[in-house]
Order: structure tokens, then C-alpha cells, then sequence
């Protein structure tokens, strides 16, 4: 970023000024998931998602003091001088995280195929297209908002920094409904809300006269949607792959990218050939793609999860008995014509954990947390939360049977304990009940007692 800066400041012509910003945008990409990823680190596990709100909030601020500041500084001292600066304040940052900042972590080598296996999938492929049309519906505007507010609002200078100040200013309410709506709403509710009000604003902007009011309104509106769609993506993705929590969040980052930028060429290519309502248009129609994909990736997340609700290999032999009973009695019942009348549901009884450690986990780390993780699990025995517990015989990771009727109930209870707070384990859970396949036999009531 610091050379694609200084480069800028003393570039010649237009490629080489391309070239540069190019690089620039390369440094941005890479240090923005290491810094999110990083800030993460720098804590203890209980205090990670505060960590992270903490430097999604710092950049936030960030925008909001650079921004306005930075047309004003191009308009008094220039372009050069602006991007001079840039390159000293990036190098400033780069120092003190050199000396500031005592994590000396390799990090986690993360295979290619993981991320092939986990785009593959119809769930996340769609979800991780929600964040590149969200992205890119909003950057095709807003990359051309100065040019807007100049030519079509006929904002000088100082006014079009006021309107840019106001865009941050209201990004950081975005922040706090964020934090707030968080702990009641669902990732895929906020999301959907999110970019449907975006795309009201955008139509709005559209339709209505021009004002200056109405785009300082406008302005006031959309990066507080904004700020409430991009952690919610990032939340939904991790709740997409917990057990791939990182890779998830990389794979969002990759795409958020990937959607400014393809946002950006287009806003620029459009509102040169086409005008402004031309980028009002495209922010649109982008955004809606972006709520038919939501819908999509939520309807497959379901088919998914419907495919997956079976016993793992490790823990099939804890049940292998009851297991082949079952299928005697389905297969009896199929034979004799039971099974053509649909199965009598039964109730919830018990609830089978199944707790595994996730990839890419630092193992020392968990090591050090299992003393805690211990006694917690032993008082939710002896509260009688926990029936029996056992140990995976092919992989790392635990099977609970919880006396617990609720998957809702039970997945807040295990993700309090230390290993999940420090998201290094994960639970796979599987609501059990009486063999229903008994109620086939001769004598027995077919209907719940």
C-alpha cells in the first residue's frame, strides 16, 4: 500500500497512476482479513468477538475522518501531496506494528482443495455470491459519488466533504444496530433487510427530483445498511462452515473484493456511457441478485442440513445394535406393508452431542483450555445437563448424550463452554427418541402415548 502510494504521488501518466492504484488495492485486499484475523488473536478467547467488532469499528472511523478529509486535502494541496501522505501515514502503521504488536504466529497452511470443496457446495457459493452483489451494488454508485454530488447536485467542495462525513458518520450507527440486533435477529433476517432498504434507497434516488436534501438522507440511510450487511454476511458464513471457520471468512473476504472492484469498473464505465441513473439502475437489479441468492443459499443450507442429520462413522459403533434393530424392524415393516402409511412422529427424549475440534486449530491452545473445558463439563453432569459422555475413537472430539429436549437449548449450553467460546470446538446435534419402528410390532398401538 505504502508504494503504491508514493508511487501515485509521483506517477507520470495514466498507466503508470493505474498501475499504482492497482497495487494499492492489492495491499488493501491482503492486509484487511490479516488485520481482522489478527485482531482476533491479540485476546483471550472470550474476548475475540469484541476484539473483532473493535477493528471493524476502528476502520469504520477510520472512513470517517479520511474520507471527507482526503477531498478536502486533494482540493487545497493537491492529489500528489494527498497520496504522499498516504504512502508516510501506511509506513507510520507499518512501524508500529513492527514494534507493537508481539504475535509471532506462523499462521495456518490452508490446503487448495479446501477452498475448492467449500465453494463447491450450493449453500456457500450462493452465500459468498450475496456479499459480491451486495459490494457490488453499492460500489458501482459510490465509487462515482464525488462526480455525482459535483456535476448533479452541484455540491462544491466543502459540501461533498460535509455529504462524505455524514456516509461514515452514519456507518458507525450501522456498527452499533448491528452489535445490538445481533443477539435478536438472525444473520440471513438482517441481511435480507439490509438489502432490501438499500435497494428502496437506490430506488428512491431514482425516482425522486433531484435534491440535495434527498441524497444527504440517502447518505444517511445507506452505510448504515451497509454496515449492517457486512458483518452479518461474515457471521452467516461462519454459520454456514463452522468447522471452516477461517477459510469461510477468507473466501468472504475474497469476494467482497472481488465485488468492489467489478462494482467500481462498471460504475465508471457506466456513468461515463450512460449517466447517473444508469448507476442507480445497476445498484439495483445488483442488489436484488443479491436477496435471490440469500434466498437460495438458505434454501440449500436446509436440504443440506436435511442430508446430513445421520451418525457419524465414529460414533456409529456406540450404536450399533440399536442401530441394526432398527433397520430389521424398517425392513420388516416395509415387507409387511407397514411402512406405507407415514411414521407416527415421537418425542424428543434425549439429544446426542457430537464435538469435534476444528481445522486448523492450534492444538497448544486447546491443550491449555482443557483443564477449564473439564470442569465445566463436569458440573453440567452433575446438574444432571450431561446423561453419558464419550470419547471419538477416529478423530479428536467428545459425544455427549444430554438429557435435553431442545437442539436450541442445547447448542447456547455447549457453545457457553471454554472450547466453544474460544471457537475450537464445534457440535454436531442429533435429537433422539424412543425406536419408533416398535410400534409396528403385532399388539402395539401405532400412536404416541
Amino acid at each position: 500500500m505504502a508504494t503504491g502510494a508514493m508511487v501515485m504521488a509521483l506517477a507520470p501518466n495514466y498507466p503508470v497512476l493505474f498501475a499504482a492504484r492497482v497495487l494499492m488495492g492489492l495491499g488493501a485486499a491482503l492486509a484487511t482479513p490479516m488485520i481482522l484475523a489478527l485482531g482476533s488473536t491479540l485476546v483471550e478467547p472470550h474476548l475475540q468477538g469484541r476484539a473483532i467488532a473493535t477493528v471493524m469499528m476502528g476502520i469504520t472511523v477510520a472512513s470517517v475522518v479520511s474520507v471527507p478529509a482526503s477531498t478536502w486535502a486533494a482540493a487545497h494541496i493537491g492529489p500528489r501531496w494527498l497520496f504522499a501522505s498516504i504512502g508516510f501515514a501506511t509506513v507510520i502503521a507499518v512501524v508500529l506494528i513492527a514494534f507493537f504488536v508481539r504475535n509471532r504466529s506462523p499462521g495456518v497452511r490452508v490446503k487448495l482443495a479446501q477452498f475448492v470443496d467449500l465453494v463447491r457446495r450450493p449453500a456457500n457459493i450462493s452465500g459468498l455470491s450475496v456479499v459480491f452483489c451486495s459490494a457490488a451494488g453499492s460500489f458501482v454508485t459510490y465509487t462515482m459519488i464525488t462526480p455525482i454530488l459535483r456535476d448533479r447536485y452541484s455540491a462544491g467542495p466543502h459540501l461533498i466533504s460535509f455529504a462524505l462525513l455524514v456516509y461514515g458518520i452514519a456507518g458507525i450507527g450501522g456498527n452499533l444496530i448491528v452489535g445490538r440486533a445481533a443477539t435478536s435477529f438472525s444473520a440471513e433476517r438482517l441481511l435480507a433487510m439490509g438489502m432490501t432498504v438499500l435497494a428502496v434507497v437506490f430506488a428512491a434516488l431514482l425516482i425522486l427530483p433531484i435534491s440535495i436534501m434527498a441524497m444527504l438522507v440517502a447518505l444517511t440511510i445507506w452505510p448504515a445498511m451497509v454496515a449492517i450487511i457486512w458483518p452479518s454476511q461474515q457471521r452467516r458464513m461462519v454459520e454456514l462452515e463452522p468447522q471452516f471457520r477461517a477459510i469461510a471468512l477468507a473466501l468472504n473476504s475474497t469476494f467482497f473484493f472481488f465485488g468492489v472492484a467489478a462494482g467500481s469498473f462498471f460504475g465508471g464505465v457506466s456513468y461515463s456511457l450512460f449517466g447517473y441513473s444508469s448507476l442507480l439502475i445497476f445498484s439495483i437489479l445488483l442488489t436484488c441478485i443479491g436477496l435471490v441468492a440469500l434466498r437460495y443459499s438458505k434454501r440449500a443450507k436446509a436440504l443440506q442440513t436435511m442430508k446430513d442429520e445421520v451418525l457419524p462413522a465414529g460414533i456409529s459403533r456406540l450404536y450399533a445394535g440399536p442401530a441394526s434393530l432398527a433397520l430389521a424392524f424398517i425392513l420388516i415393516g416395509i415387507r409387511t406393508g407397514y411402512a406405507q402409511s407415514a411414521p407416527t412422529p415421537t418425542p424428543t427424549t434425549k439429544i446426542l452431542a457430537i464435538g469435534t475440534i476444528n481445522p486448523g486449530v492450534d492444538l497448544a491452545k486447546a491443550n491449555a483450555i482443557l483443564p477449564a473445558e473439564a470442569k465445566a463439563t463436569v458440573n453440567l453432569y452433575l446438574e444432571g445437563k450431561i446423561d453419558q459422555w464419550y470419547s471419538l475413537q477416529d478423530r479428536k472430539g467428545v459425544a455427549f448424550i444430554l438429557n435435553v429436549t431442545n437442539p436450541a437449548v442445547a447448542r447456547e449450553m455447549l457453545e457457553k463452554l471454554p472450547l466453544g467460546q474460544a471457537h475450537i470446538m464445534r457440535f454436531d446435534l442429533i435429537p433422539l427418541g424412543p425406536l419408533n419402528p416398535l410400534r409396528k410390532l403385532p399388539g402395539m398401538s401405532a400412536q404416541s402415548q
